[in-house]
This record gives C-alpha cells, structure tokens and sequence, in this order.
C-alpha cells in the first residue's frame, strides 16, 4: 500500500462520494453542515436526492473542496491533528502482501460444525469447500465461485479489502485461497484449477 502525498486537482477524480456522516466543514469562512449517503453517486443521472447538494459541491473554491475531500478521507487536517499521526509509532499500514498473508491465516484456521449420519464433526470450513469443489472446477462455465464469508473476517481485513480497486481485491483474495488449494494438490491446482476459479464475498 502507499501514501498519498499529493491530491489530483481535478474534481473529476472523484465520481463518487461514499459512507454516510453528517459533518462540519468551512467554505468561505461559513460553516456548512452536509450529509453524503453511500447510495449518492454523482455519475447517475437520475439521482433523486436535492440538486443543491451537487451544486455547492461544484461551485465551492479549491480550499473548500479539498477541506470536503480530507474529510471524506478521514485525512487529518489541523496541525494537531498531522502532529499526532506523525509521531504515533503506533500507526500500522498493511502492504498488499500483508493482507494476503492475514486473509490466508484468518480463513485457513476457520473451523465449524457439521452433522453427518446423525453425528457431529469438526471440519476446517475453507479447505471442506476446496475438497467439496475442486474436482468440478477445471470443466465449470462459468467460472468456479469460491465463497469466502463476511461474517468470518476481521473489521480490519474487511476494510482493507474494500478500500481496494475490484482487481485488486480480487488478487487478493484468490492468492489467500491459492495457498489452500496447494496445501491440498499444489500440482492440480496450478494446472487445473487456478485460471477457472473466482473468489467473491458474500455476507
């Protein structure tokens, strides 16, 4: 992952505003109260929420907008508050890399509960799905979905993968699902398996 030091001074670099807040921001010396909803995205020409909103977005100065954009970032933007994150050792910034590794770990060590034949069993829950579906997947059409649940994810994992690009999530997750499969038949799945497979999330 990287740091961005520099905005893009084109408005346009940003489509969509998401999350919902109510906040405070100074345009003009005039304090402003907004509220965006993660629903709201400007490319839709049949946006049905108040025109005005759009409109002083638009017609704000470049301070303004920008002062609106740290905020949707949740960028510090008073000297106090860039003084504590420059000298909070604390501060974790996962690479790419990283989160792979955590995704692997957290879904690899997932276990739950099965009954078969009126007994119950403790399975590992993603490797029981890649044994489930690996014989089936190099002759799919589609391609294979391989499910990885919401539910069974960190907060921090989670918000690490939607603050992704879709491709790059999905690199992601299919790399962290990669390891599962070579755990089971490294030579099938690189084969095989790995060109007709997708991982999606699901709740």
């Amino acid at each position: 992952m990287y740091i961005i030091n520099k905005f893009p001074q084109d408005k346009d670099f940003f489509p969509k505003i998401v999350l919902k807040n109510t906040r405070e921001i100074m345009v003009d010396e005039i304090k402003i109260n907004y509220s965006v909803n993660s629903d709201n995205d400007f490319r839709k020409k049949d946006w049905k929420h108040n025109q005005i909103i759009k409109n002083f977005i638009l017609s704000i100065n470049d301070d303004g907008f920008w002062n609106l954009i740290k905020l949707r970032l949740c960028l510090p933007s008073t000297s106090l508050e860039i003084k504590r994150v420059l000298n909070d050792i604390d501060i974790e910034f996962w690479t790419i890399e990283h989160l792979i590794d955590e995704l692997f770990l957290q879904i690899a060590k997932k276990r739950e509960i099965i009954n078969y034949k009126d007994k119950k069993f403790t399975i590992y829950k993603y490797y029981y799905q890649a044994l489930r579906m690996w014989k089936g997947i190099p002759i799919s059409k589609p391609k294979a979905k391989f499910i990885v649940n919401i539910s069974d994810l960190t907060p921090r994992i989670y918000c690490e993968l939607k603050s992704l690009e879709n491709h790059t999530a999905q690199y992601v997750l299919k790399e962290s699902v990669r390891r599962i499969f070579e755990n089971i038949d490294f030579k099938l799945y690189h084969e095989h398996i790995e060109n007709n497979l997708e991982v999606v999330l699901e709740d």
